[in-house]
């Protein structure tokens, strides 16, 4: 599979590949929300705490660990308390105990049955099952991609495939951008492309699939047009609402995203359909220089790329198990020796706090996965420096916490 990293050179494979049209474009996708309760929130949260996390347990994940780890990109609750671990570089999962021992190596790579396509997501079924996907980030294009997640039983056999973003077409560029699963109900943010008569059209989607059967049931959608004349890349056309952490699923069955970029908006949705949606009025936070660079390599790194000098109005949004949401202000500083800040609402969308959660250890580059459960991995050493075979960066560990209470 090729990944571009940038739409130019994606266009001009685009172009040379696809012989003429193939379907017509797609139909939008209407809103459900917009008969749902609108719930105001305050733009100053009323309180600020720090929350506390102790560490559950440690994994080696360098060069002289009891395991070969190459380099693990999400974590996710598993069967009987285990976290499992996606490993995207030798393509497996990672089953760790309760006592931070790898149980089990599950999955292998390769394109037959039961071979994973990738470990970009990972998740757990309460039956054993245990599921991986291919996947890249936000803008980032697949060539070949098609979004297949494949899932294996205990022993390691073929125990279904889902498509995550729906079926391919005739141009296979579909890429899971998030996958969270609660109650065995997965919630995946997906995009893609569609090639007809009257042009290309990029397509984002955020569905919810039933394991059991495969149904996939599109929550939401945008749909955006492709100039082939035109190989500017603006961040505001491009921005995929429903990727980067901006979608979570709780374990009642209710869903959270957020519809857009530069407006304070999330939708909650309950499983019989009812729902709220959190407004709040919300100045845009301004963007230093280097993470303006930083944004602007994203989109490709070129003349013709324009990153915005603003953060999005919402970052990540993650359920509690006490069924609360977090949603995380971007460009809002966390308290110092926090790894990251979340503002806090209660299940009927009022606003209670902002926390800031406190991490022992966490530097820049380090990142921290919020899994479905409410515990916490905080991954050290599996950066760019890591990447480039720097030897004084710390060395590479996966730390499982949880939140004291």
């Amino acid at each position: 599979m090729t990944r571009f990293p940038h739409r130019g050179s994606f266009l001009l494979a685009l172009l040379a590949a696809i012989p003429g049209p193939v379907f017509g474009g797609p139909d939008p996708v209407e809103p459900f929300w917009s008969s749902y309760r609108v719930v105001e929130a305050p733009e100053a949260p009323p309180v600020e705490v720090a929350l506390e996390t102790e560490v559950l347990w440690r994994l080696d994940c360098g060069v002289d660990a009891a395991t070969v780890v190459g380099r693990i990109e999400t974590a996710a609750p598993g069967p009987g308390g285990t976290v499992l671990l996606g490993d995207v570089q030798l393509v497996r999962i990672l089953v760790v105990g309760p006592d931070g021992t790898v149980q089990r190596i599950a999955g292998r790579p390769g394109d037959g049955p039961g071979d994973l396509p990738g470990a970009y997501r990972v998740f757990g079924l309460a039956d054993g099952r245990l599921g991986a996907c291919e996947g890249a980030p936000a803008g980032a294009i697949q060539f070949g991609g098609t979004g297949r997640i494949v899932m294996i039983d205990r022993e390691d056999q073929p125990a279904g495939i889902l498509l995550g973003a729906g079926e391919p077409g005739a141009l296979p560029v579909a890429s899971v951008r998030e996958l969270r699963c609660a109650a065995d109900r997965l919630l995946i943010a997906s995009s893609g492309m569609e090639v007809g008569k009257d042009g290309a059209f990029r397509i984002q989607e955020l569905a919810e699939i039933d394991p059991a059967g495969g149904e996939r049931t599109v929550l939401a959608g945008r749909t955006v047009r492709e100039d082939m004349s035109d190989m500017t890349i603006d961040e505001r056309s491009y921005f995929e609402p429903y990727a980067s952490g901006r979608c979570d699923i709780s374990g009642e069955g209710r869903v959270a995203f957020a519809p857009e970029r530069d407006q304070w908006l999330v939708v909650v949705r309950d499983p019989g359909g009812d729902g709220l949606v959190l407004h709040r009025e919300w100045a845009l936070r301004r963007r230093s220089k280097e993470e303006v660079q930083e944004a602007w390599k994203d989109l490709g790194g070129t003349e013709d790329c324009h990153a915005l000098d603003t953060h999005p109005a919402v970052g990540r949004i993650r359920w509690r198990p006490d069924g609360r949401l977090w949603v995380e202000p971007p460009g809002v500083e966390p308290r110092p020796g926090a790894a990251a800040c979340f503002d806090e609402f209660d299940a009927d969308g009022g606003l209670v706090r902002r926390i800031h959660l406190r991490v022992d250890g966490f530097t820049a580059g380090d990142r921290m996965v919020l899994m479905e459960d409410g515990r916490l991995a905080h991954f050290r050493g599996f950066g760019k420096a890591a990447e480039a075979g720097d030897d004084e960066g710390p060395a590479a560990e996966v730390v499982l916490l949880r939140v004291r209470s």
